[in-house]
C-alpha cells in the first residue's frame, strides 16, 4: 500500500460559492459522500481549473470552512476579479451615456454627433453582454441556451434589475423570434426583407420602451 503524503497547492485555488437554484455545469464532479449529504447546497464551494473552466469540482462547505483560509492579496490580481471589475466600470459608464440621451444637451448636439452616440451606447450594450456571458461561464461552467429573440434584446442585462424590466424584453424577444422564423423559412423574399426590417425596429423599440420603464425625473 502506498504510503500517505502530504501536499499544499503552490497556486491559489479560484472558487465561487454556491447558492440554492445556481446553474451548474453537467461535468461538475460530485463525491459520492458529498452527494449523500446532499450536496450541491448552500455554502458548498465550486472549484475551477483556471487552465480549463470546464473542469469543476465540489467542496463540501464543513471541508471548506475547515481547510481552506482565502488567500491574500490575491483578490485584485483574480482573472474573474478583473473580469467583473471590467463589467462593472463598463456598467457605469453605459448608464450614464444613457442617462445623457435623455437630456436637452444630447438634443442640442448634430445629428451626427447623436447617431454616434447611439451607436456607442448599442455596442456598450452588447459588450456588457458579452461579459455577463463570459462571467457566467467562467462560474458556472455554461450557458443558458438563449433564443434568438432574447439575445436580440439582452434579456439577462438588467442593471435596474426591475421585473417590468423582464417582462418588457420578454415581450420583444418573443415577437423578434415570430419573425426571426419567418425570415429563417421558406416564404417569399418580400416576407424575409419585411422580417429583418421589423426585427431591426422591434430592437430600437424595445430599447426605448426599457427606457421609459427606468425613466427618472431630476
Amino acid at each position: 500500500m502506498s504510503k500517505v503524503e502530504y501536499y499544499i497547492k503552490n497556486m491559489p485555488q479560484p472558487m465561487v460559492r454556491y447558492e440554492e437554484g445556481m446553474a451548474v455545469s453537467e461535468g461538475l464532479s460530485i463525491s459520492a459522500a458529498d452527494k449523500a449529504n446532499g450536496s450541491p447546497k448552500d455554502g458548498d464551494m465550486i472549484a475551477t481549473n483556471p487552465n480549463n473552466p470546464n473542469d469543476q469540482w465540489l467542496i463540501s462547505k464543513d471541508f471548506f470552512e475547515k481547510n481552506y483560509v482565502k488567500a491574500p492579496g490575491v483578490e485584485e490580481d483574480n482573472f474573474l476579479s478583473r473580469l467583473e471589475k471590467e463589467h462593472d466600470e463598463l456598467l457605469e459608464k453605459y448608464t450614464k451615456l444613457s442617462e445623457f440621451q435623455e437630456t436637452e444637451k444630447f438634443k442640442e448636439l448634430t445629428p451626427e454627433n447623436q447617431s454616434l452616440l447611439n451607436r456607442q451606447c448599442f455596442f456598450m450594450m452588447n459588450y456588457l453582454q458579452i461579459l455577463i456571458d463570459r462571467l457566467e461561464l467562467i462560474k458556472n461552467g455554461n450557458l443558458p441556451l438563449l433564443t434568438f429573440g432574447q439575445k436580440a434584446v439582452g434579456l439577462k442585462f438588467n442593471p435596474s434589475f426591475m421585473p417590468e424590466v423582464d417582462e418588457c424584453k420578454t415581450i420583444f424577444a418573443l415577437a423578434i423570434d415570430q419573425m426571426h422564423q419567418l425570415r429563417i423559412g421558406t416564404k417569399p423574399d418580400g416576407t424575409k426583407r419585411h422580417a429583418s426590417t421589423a426585427i431591426t425596429m422591434a430592437e430600437d423599440v424595445q430599447m426605448r420602451a426599457v427606457k421609459a420603464i427606468i425613466w427618472k425625473e431630476d
